[in-house]
């Protein structure tokens, strides 16, 4: 049998043709960007962070304009003129108390509410009638009333603590 023997190109041809295919390889590749570039097609970029940006603003938008019931929450419901009435009475009882602490601290009433020390509350005014009596009078809504200092202060209050303190009950 005999043996066929394959001849290798010699030594210096077969680097050759190794840096001939590298070449033609680089060669190709440069020609294929520059079809790409030819074409606009370019490199693919990313679409989505602009896609997130533009999605973001519109739903910002949206919410700032539409309100919508699952995003916002409502407002509570209007309180009962029950709770209303109660609510006034106990700010006005709270600022008697100031106006009846300044009195035992300094020996005189005092000319406003502030002087007291009592904070500012909407609806709520002082007047002093002479030395020693003054009157409280509150408005909110519908609901007027009048706290004089001649009379006990535990009625004015009322069941006023435990009405607030049940609200949420009935």
């Amino acid at each position: 049998m005999e043996q066929q023997r394959t001849s290798s190109p010699p030594h210096g041809d077969s680097k050759r043709a190794l840096l001939e295919a590298r070449e033609s390889a680089i060669q190709d590749e440069a020609e294929r960007r520059a079809h790409s570039r030819d074409d606009g097609r370019g490199p693919k970029k990313s679409r989505v962070l602009p896609f997130m940006f533009i999605a973001s603003v519109a739903f910002g938008v949206y919410a700032l304009t539409a309100h919508p019931s699952w995003l916002v929450t409502p407002p509570p419901p209007p309180e009962s003129p029950v709770i209303i009435e109660a609510s006034l009475r106990v700010a006005m009882w709270q600022e008697a108390l100031f106006v009846e602490r300044f009195r035992s601290e300094e020996g005189r009433l005092p000319v406003d509410l502030a002087q007291a020390g009592a904070p500012d509350v909407d609806g709520i005014s002082y007047t002093q009638v002479d030395e020693d009596s003054y009157l409280i009078v509150g408005s909110n809504g519908d609901v007027d009333l009048v706290l004089r200092s001649d009379e006990p202060f535990d009625d004015f209050l009322g069941e006023s603590l435990k009405t607030i303190a049940n609200r949420g009950g009935s």
